[in-house]
């Protein structure tokens, strides 16, 4: 009753065949999430988890919603990137005025003893402040114990194995503050 997940399959890998064809392409979902809108309507938050990258479905996905949540390690590739989804969005918003996109800026795996997480989080904080979660995920090595490559009966979230872990307060936080 708290979440439904719905998992994507390798199917997905040939939606971008499909959207090419398609009139009116970044449109797509947005018809769907409109026809369907009784269905939708039922959901505080939807979350749609879509590679990294600047292809048709992350177009049509990015059109269709309000929010884009970017999840970026502080260090100057993520940086980079996040740059280039800045002007994807500025592009979508340009070309979309009646729906505009905004960024929502997660910083994950954090260590604060390395210098160059404090410069690139300070870098963070002075260009996308008012985009920027106000919980931060820390480096911790629990979320590396997630998945036992010997025995997957051990694998699991940090949540379930770890609770009181730093790792699960600050996942438990930024559940809540999105």
């Amino acid at each position: 009753g708290m979440l439904d997940l719905i998992a994507a399959d390798i199917t997905m890998a040939n939606a971008e065949e499909w959207l090419m064809h398609a009139i009116n392409r970044e449109q797509t979902f947005v018809k769907l999430l409109t026809r369907e809108i009784q269905f939708f309507s039922g959901y505080d938050a939807i979350i749609v988890d879509s590679a990294p990258s600047s292809s048709l479905l992350t177009t049509a996905f990015m059109v269709a919603c309000d929010t884009v949540l970017a999840v970026v390690v502080p260090e100057g590739q993520s940086l980079k990137a996040l740059k280039i989804l800045e002007s994807n969005i500025q592009e979508l918003n340009a070309n979309f005025p009646n729906h505009p996109v905004t960024p929502h800026i997660v910083v994950n795996k954090y260590n604060q003893t390395k210098k160059p997480h404090q410069e690139a989080l300070a870098e963070l904080i002075r260009l996308y402040k008012q985009h920027l979660n106000n919980t931060i995920v820390r480096d911790f090595v629990g979320f590396l114990r997630e998945t036992d490559i010997n025995d997957d009966s051990k694998s699991g979230p940090v949540l379930e194995h770890e609770p009181g872990s730093v790792g699960a307060k600050d996942i438990i936080d930024l559940t809540k503050s999105i």
